[in-house]
Order: structure tokens, then C-alpha cells, then sequence
């Protein structure tokens, strides 16, 4: 237990313990991820032009986080964290419930997207980014299954949990900033999209405490874009 001057309490060792926890956490689990990011946004001029990412780019993400989130369980595990911790009970009927968690980001998204055009708050910002994908069907699965469990167990099920003394709306601040931080290879445009997955998930999980219909909402969602960029579905 820390005092300051006047002998008033500033923070306990399990406050102090907590916090730890939660820095190597994050950092275990999306540092090399933000500075790759960040790096290609801020100091690479071409990076921000094209990203390009082939099966071997897919398949090294994907070794990487199975090898990460092995590491952050046995962590957890001496923290005295409990699989029940992640509220991840299956259900059939969560497939549903996962459907019309796209709809709502989608829906989201465009309105934020519209929103901030209708402002140009990021219009001077903006540059436009291409990202190229160049994987097999099988580097697309895998990617799609265990970035979906990994991003959303961290992000959600971890930082939730972690977090719950704070004031709900402080807790989707610091989960979108986290989500933000290594999506800005996308540009600035994806911020809206981004924007509205941290709030549409966030939500229903401050409500519902479910974790699977998110992973699912986030798996379905990338086999779209990845589909997308393969067959031009969509602009």
C-alpha cells in the first residue's frame, strides 16, 4: 500500500499487481502489433499507399499468436484467472445473435462514416490505403479463426474483466484505443469502422457478458473482407 505526503491512500499492492498485469498483457499480446502498425502509418510513406499480405504473412500472425495467447494463459493461470473469467459458454443461438452484431456495426459504421464526412473532422488527414491480399484458403481460415478468438478474448473478455472497478464508458475508451493502435495501417478511414466495433461489441458485452457471439461477428466479418478482396464484391 502506497501513501502520498498527507498519509492518504493512493493505491493498493493488488491495485499496483493489476495494473502490471495488465501492461504485460497488452504488451505481450498487441505491442509487436502497434509498432508494426504505427510504423507503416507514421515513418513508412509507402506502406501508406499498399499493404500487401500474402499465405506465409498469414500463417506467421497466426503461429504468433497461438505462441502469444499460450503464454498469456499460463500467465493468467498463476494470476488466478479461471476460464469462467472469459464468459465464453456456447450457445447455438449466439450465431444469430452474431448476425445482427454486423448489422449493427455495419449500420454504425456508415453513420459515423457519413458523420465525419458531413464535418471533414479527417478529411485533410486521410490517405487513401490499399490492402492487397494475396493468401491461399487455407491461410484465410486460419487467420479468420484465430485472430477473431485472439483479438476479442484480449480486448473483451481480458480487458473487461480487468477493468470492471472502472466506469463502463472508460472501459470502451481504453478497449477502441487498444484496437485503434494497431489498426492504423488501415488509414484514418477505417477509423469510423473501427470506432463502431469497439461500441457495437463493447455494449452488448457490458450487458450480455458474452463472449462468443462477438468472436463469431468478428470471424464472419473478416471472411467477408477477405472474400471481398479476392472476388470485388464490394467498393
Amino acid at each position: 500500500m502506497a501513501n502520498d505526503k498527507k498519509g492518504n491512500i493512493l493505491f493498493d499492492n493488488d491495485s499496483f499487481n493489476e495494473i502490471v498485469e495488465f501492461i504485460i498483457v497488452i504488451g505481450l499480446g498487441f505491442g509487436l502489433f502497434i509498432y508494426s502498425s504505427n510504423y507503416n502509418a507514421f515513418f513508412n510513406s509507402k506502406a501508406e499507399i499498399t499493404q500487401s499480405y500474402n499465405s506465409y504473412d498469414f500463417i506467421f500472425i497466426c503461429l504468433y499468436e497461438l505462441v502469444t495467447i499460450s503464454i498469456i494463459i499460463k500467465y493468467l493461470k498463476y494470476r488466478k484467472w479461471i476460464c469462467n473469467d472469459f464468459n465464453l459458454i456456447f450457445a447455438p443461438g449466439m450465431i444469430l445473435v452474431a448476425l445482427s452484431l454486423i448489422a449493427s456495426r455495419e449500420f454504425f459504421g456508415y453513420l459515423i462514416t457519413f458523420i465525419f464526412k458531413q464535418t471533414e473532422i479527417l478529411n485533410p488527414l486521410i490517405k487513401e490505403t490499399n490492402i492487397n491480399i494475396y493468401s491461399d484458403f487455407v491461410s484465410i481460415l486460419l487467420i479468420t479463426i484465430i485472430n477473431s478468438v485472439y483479438e476479442e478474448v484480449l480486448l473483451i473478455g481480458y480487458i473487461f474483466k480487468r477493468l470492471e472497478k472502472l466506469h463502463p464508458v472508460l472501459i470502451l475508451v481504453i478497449s477502441f484505443m487498444i484496437r485503434e493502435s494497431f489498426h492504423t495501417y488501415q488509414g484514418l478511414e477505417s477509423l469510423p469502422m473501427v470506432l463502431s466495433i469497439s461500441i457495437v461489441f463493447g455494449v452488448y458485452y457490458l450487458k450480455f457478458k458474452k463472449l462468443w457471439p462477438i468472436i463469431i461477428a468478428h470471424g464472419i466479418s473478416n471472411s467477408i473482407k477477405f472474400a471481398n478482396e479476392h472476388f470485388h464484391w464490394f467498393n
